[in-house]
Order: C-alpha cells, then sequence, then structure tokens
C-alpha cells in the first residue's frame, strides 16, 4: 500500500522536503498559513505542512485516500474533484502535488486553485517533467502528459497566474530514469498482469543501503533546484494570485 511506503521511501520524503522548503521560501513564516491541499491522497504532504505550523485542509476525490489521511491529518478534508473546490478567497497557500497531469484540462483545475486563494497567496505545483521520459509507468499512473518549463509557464499564465519561478528537480535521477526510458522501450507494457507487476515495483521501497543513498541525492536536491538548470524528472513551480 502507498500509505505505508510513503514515510520510508527516498522519492516521497524527499518531495516532501522539497515542497516544505519551496513554501518557506515563498511565504515566509508558515506558522498561522492556511493551506488547502487538492488532491492530498493519503495526506503525507499535507501532514508535513501542519507539522510546520500551517492551517491545513485536504480535498481528494478518493475517499479511500481520505480515510488513510484522516490518521495524518488535523485538519478538515473534503472528498470532492480538483475542478470542484468550493472556496472563494479563503488560502494563504493552495497545493497541487502531482496532480494537473492526471487532467484532460489542467488549466481549469489551476483556475479552481487560483479561486480558493487570497490576494497575494500563492499555488505551488509539482508535476512530471519531460516527455522523453514517458515509459508504461506514466501510463499505469494516470498520466495525460509530463512537462517542460515552457509548457507548465505556459498552463499557469493561461489560469491567471503570475508566475514567480518554474524549476527543475530531480536532476540526480534524470540519467536512471533515461535508462528506464530506453529498457522500457524494448520491453512494452501490455497485459494486465503486467501493469499489475510494475504497479507493485513502482511502489516499492529500494534495498536500505540504495533507498539511503537516494534519499541523501534527494535531500540536496533542496539546493541544487535553485540553480538553474535545463533537466530534471520532475518541476516545481509557484504561481500568485
Amino acid at each position: 500500500m502507498l500509505v505505508e511506503v510513503e514515510p520510508r521511501h527516498f522519492w516521497f520524503r524527499g518531495r516532501n522536503r522539497l515542497i516544505l522548503s519551496t513554501v518557506r521560501e515563498t511565504v515566509g513564516e508558515l506558522t498561522g498559513r492556511a493551506v488547502l491541499d487538492i488532491g492530498c491522497g493519503t495526506g503525507s504532504v499535507l501532514a508535513s505542512l501542519e507539522r510546520a505550523g500551517m492551517i491545513g485542509c485536504g480535498l481528494d476525490m478518493h475517499l479511500t485516500g481520505l480515510r488513510y489521511a484522516r490518521r495524518r491529518v488535523k485538519g478538515p478534508l473534503l472528498c470532492s474533484s480538483a475542478l470542484q473546490v468550493p472556496f472563494v478567497s479563503q488560502f494563504d497557500v493552495v497545493m497541487l502535488c502531482d496532480v494537473i497531469e492526471h487532467a484532460s484540462d489542467d488549466v481549469a483545475i489551476l483556475r479552481a486553485a487560483r479561486q480558493a486563494l487570497k490576494d497575494r497567496g500563492v499555488v505551488v505545483v509539482t508535476v512530471p517533467a519531460d516527455p522523453r521520459l514517458w515509459t508504461p509507468m506514466d501510463e499505469m499512473a494516470g498520466h495525460k502528459r509530463r512537462y517542460s518549463k515552457q509548457s507548465l509557464t505556459a498552463a499557469l499564465q493561461r489560469a491567471k497566474l503570475q508566475v514567480l519561478f518554474v524549476r527543475y528537480f530531480g536532476l540526480t535521477l534524470f540519467p536512471l530514469l533515461l535508462l528506464r526510458r530506453a529498457l522500457y522501450r524494448h520491453s512494452p507494457i501490455v497485459t494486465s498482469e503486467e501493469r499489475f507487476c510494475l504497479r507493485r515495483r513502482a511502489w516499492k521501497i529500494p534495498p536500505r543501503p540504495l533507498n539511503t543513498l537516494l534519499h541523501m541525492l534527494m535531500t540536496a536536491e533542496v539546493a541544487l533546484s535553485r540553480f538553474p538548470s535545463s533537466f530534471g524528472s520532475s518541476l516545481i513551480a509557484v504561481g500568485r494570485k
């Protein structure tokens, strides 16, 4: 189960650290700030923001994930679509962490997030990057696209958000994902059994020494992501209302 993997898996731990650092960099002191996590899933990101002092609220369309999130998150949790956000001008920060790549209309979700923001509030977005890295893993995850810096910037601008920055991260993982792309090119995923095995591999925690090493590399991403880069496995962006 994903909820059991998240606390130990290098990717989720590293991404949470980067997200928290980015929110602090953007809005300053977090204590007492109101945050809405759209597509909060099992509550991993939202729980880390609450521990930093933010007043959290989560929204997700999957009730199963919200039941797990209830164990982690103090604030209210709503079962709703990312396109049907029942808030207007109430939050300092809105999170969209690996959400908009699942939607046919990503700009509509960004507009719904913008609606929930107070004036001068910010939306923080993470997405998978670089169409060259597309594999059956993306199809299994329900992705509609992988983004470039330019395409994510354009989506934010169409949603009438002022783009503060768009940065690549996952720089250290990029060569590994290119290798994975090359391997899948010769081993396409066709049957439902193959898809099931792929899902199990995607959620599997690497052996402890490798997991520790990869976590150290992901920790370095907090600093590395602030340097200009033209590549990475993911993007993080901040847009202001």
